[in-house]
């Protein structure tokens, strides 16, 4: 969801950077579209800068990543994200009414979307909202309000990576219910969806990050070994890990229950993406506590790839670009 309001108004682009800024650093793609086929040119990330107090930066971008506009996307910690009903006809009506339901006051910017559900009372309607602030919205636009590329659009990552699955494994089978989930350093974003219509979405402060610091104290080991037991499996970290990440077990059974009551049907598959898409410690906690079956998925799935596109360090690691995936090609699909 475009939370940038003057990227809707601009023709649509045939080609575009998008850029994902996270705490582990900016993930840059760049793709072409030609009719119904996109194109990857280009995929890098750049490092987080020197100095974490410094706020968000402008990755130096090269020729590869030379565009004339940029679809953003940010992890926005303090964001919030929700299904909400509302039963306004104008659009300040139903912005106050979302405003009112999720709880927040304008020095949030606000952005929503028809969530496809069916309606069940003819006064009403639900949407997608999400809700980011203003400062930090702001703070992104900055980086870009002088030369190319120019922002064309901005979403919260965890939103943009559910356009990447929507394009992806959800169209192969759309009528079957399906949990989306984007698992980050910092936060993780759960979406299911049924028959096309997005049911419940929730952003949860629960990541990588923490696992990797229990991991630390607990083994008295340093930050990078403890990314590489979280990734290569030497040393059984599962308790470790189940003790992090249970809050977000607990959430994912609770919203599975509720969907499935409400939409009379039962989720059995869930597409995982994000950097802890690729720990299978995680997925492993995942699957035996709900009993889902949990996919990765391939966003350059369907796609060309352009020679030398992507390079040898980043080969197998397509998942951690998702967000900047959706954010791209959700802007190439503009209207």
């Amino acid at each position: 969801m475009n939370l940038f309001s003057t990227g809707s108004e601009r023709k649509r682009p045939q080609e575009i950077v998008g850029l994902d800024f996270s705490s582990t650093g900016v993930k840059a793609v760049r793709l072409k579209r030609s009719d119904d086929q996109f194109t990857l040119a280009a995929m890098d990330i750049f490092p987080p800068g020197s100095d974490p107090t410094a706020g968000v930066a402008r990755p130096p971008l090269g020729k590869q990543f030379t565009t004339n506009y940029v679809a953003l996307t940010f992890s926005a910690p303090s964001c919030a994200v929700r299904v909400v009903a509302h039963t306004g006809t104008h659009a300040t009506e139903i912005e106050k009414q979302v405003r009112d339901q999720i709880g927040l006051d304008t020095t949030f910017r606000l952005s929503n979307v028809p969530s496809g559900q069916p309606v069940r009372n003819k006064n009403e309607n639900r949407v997608l909202a999400v809700g980011a602030p203003d400062k930090e919205v702001q703070e992104i636009l900055d980086l870009f309000k002088e030369g190319a590329p120019a922002p064309f659009s901005l979403e919260v990552s965890g939103l943009a990576s559910l356009n990447a699955a929507l394009d992806g494994p959800v169209a192969k089978n759309p009528d079957a219910p399906a949990c989306l989930l984007d698992c980050g350093s910092r936060t993780s974003m759960m979406v299911f969806v049924n028959k096309g219509a997005i049911i419940l979405a929730r952003k949860l402060d629960v990541g990588g990050d923490a696992v990797v610091e229990h991991v630390q104290k607990n083994l008295g080991v340093e930050r990078e070994m403890a990314q590489n037991i979280m990734s290569e499996g030497a040393i059984d970290i599962s308790q470790a890990v189940r003790e992090v990440i249970d809050p977000f077990l607990r959430q994912m059974m609770i919203s599975r229950d509720f969907v499935e009551r409400q939409e009379n049907c039962r989720v059995t598959t869930a597409f995982i993406t994000g950097g802890m898409s690729m720990s299978a410690y995680w997925i492993n906690e995942i699957r035996k506590a709900t009993g889902i079956g949990v996919q990765m998925w391939d966003p350059l799935e369907g796609m060309n790839v352009a020679s030398g596109a992507i390079q040898e360090k980043w080969a197998g690691q397509q998942s951690r670009f998702t967000a900047a995936i959706g954010a791209a090609k959700g802007a190439l699909l503009t209207p």
